[in-house]
């Protein structure tokens, strides 16, 4: 009955939106109200405040309640940590990249189309692109994680390093809705036996998005004595709080694929080497493959690559070239202070 009357409601929203409504800051908003009435629908449930029980997250809330006027602002707890940083309240009159991109190309809904002035993203690179584009204002605010406050306290923090030891913080390349990725876990797990090995690590914590925990892909590191730990689902609003007390309650972090995590890591201090690994895409459908592809071009692979090489090899410490191209990419030299970005973004 239940799933009867939300599909209903999903069929009902969707008609409106592409139909009846041209306003595109009006069509993000009714997706938006169809979401918190479904919120509403399950209960409205609180965000779960654990960081390190996994499966307590997983239980927890998958929908959240979303206080912005496009969807995507929400993603990972990004606008929740801007807005808390900055002291600003109420919605964002712009829309936000939810991570880094490589290459040229972009989302209409968010740069030219948008019903909004301003698109919030990380650096240098991605603004030029932009530019080529886009109708509307670019802000360039660096590294997200900059805006986040830990989910531990600088006190929690030292506690728990001190009983972990020498820890190794592992991120897996994940799946995405409606689209899953694999590769050889045996490989993986080997690669990090191996620097656990080589570099004295204590502890070694697997940081799982949440679309591999949904597929039991936490046994694989479980039966294997690794601790297992989770952001949370995409618009947890403790998303990046976790994430960011993740990584500085590491010594070192690793990787088999490129991704924004990388250049968290890099800007909290955290040297990271990426392993190089064949991943498989998995698609639901063959309309899933399209859909995850279409925006790919020559130009994101040259650019995911060049990143990639800078992280291909152990080393001790972040190079000099690496926090290069970090900045490049995810825009440390953005970073803003509290009054600028509440300038900016009011």
């Amino acid at each position: 009955m239940k799933s009867s009357i939300k599909s209903r409601l999903r069929g009902m929203a969707n008609f409106v939106r592409r139909n009846l409504i041209k306003d595109k800051k009006t069509q993000k908003l009714i997706t938006v109200r169809f979401n918190n009435l479904n919120v509403l629908f399950h209960g409205n449930k609180k965000p779960i405040q654990t960081t390190f029980d996994y499966k307590a997250i997983m239980s927890g809330p998958k929908i959240f309640y979303w206080d912005e006027p496009y969807h995507g602002n929400v993603h990972f707890g990004i606008a929740n940590a801007i807005k808390e940083y900055a002291g600003i309240k109420g919605s964002l009159n712009c829309c936000i990249e939810h991570g880094v991109y490589f290459g040229n190309h972009y989302f209409p809904d968010e740069a030219v189309d948008s019903g909004f002035t301003k698109l919030v993203t990380f650096g240098r690179q991605r603004v030029e692109h932009l530019k080529e584009v886009a109708n509307v204002d670019i802000i360039p605010i660096g590294p997200y994680i900059h805006y986040a406050e830990p989910s531990l306290s600088e006190g929690e923090i030292k506690k728990v390093k001190k009983k972990n030891g020498k820890t190794l913080l592992v991120f897996p390349t994940h799946s995405i809705d409606r689209v899953d990725k694999e590769f050889d876990y045996e490989q993986f797990i080997e690669n990090i036996d191996i620097f656990k090995k080589e570099h004295e690590f204590q502890t070694i914590l697997i940081c799982l998005f949440y679309k591999d925990l949904m597929l039991g892909r936490d046994k694989i590191y479980y039966d294997h004595g690794y601790q297992v730990v989770t952001a949370g689902y995409r618009d947890d609003p403790m998303f990046l709080r976790r994430l960011k007390s993740f990584i500085l309650l590491s010594d070192y972090t690793i990787s088999n694929d490129m991704g924004t995590h990388v250049g968290y890591c890099v800007y909290l201090g955290r040297a990271h080497t990426v392993f190089e690994q064949t991943i498989r895409i998995k698609p639901y459908l063959d309309s899933d493959l399209e859909n995850e592809t279409k925006t790919y071009n020559p130009t994101v692979d040259y650019e995911r690559e060049k990143v990639k090489r800078e992280f291909r090899t152990y080393c001790d410490e972040i190079t000099t070239r690496q926090k290069e191209i970090v900045n490049r990419f995810w825009g440390i030299e953005f970073i803003r202070s509290k009054a600028e970005l509440a300038e900016l973004l009011k």
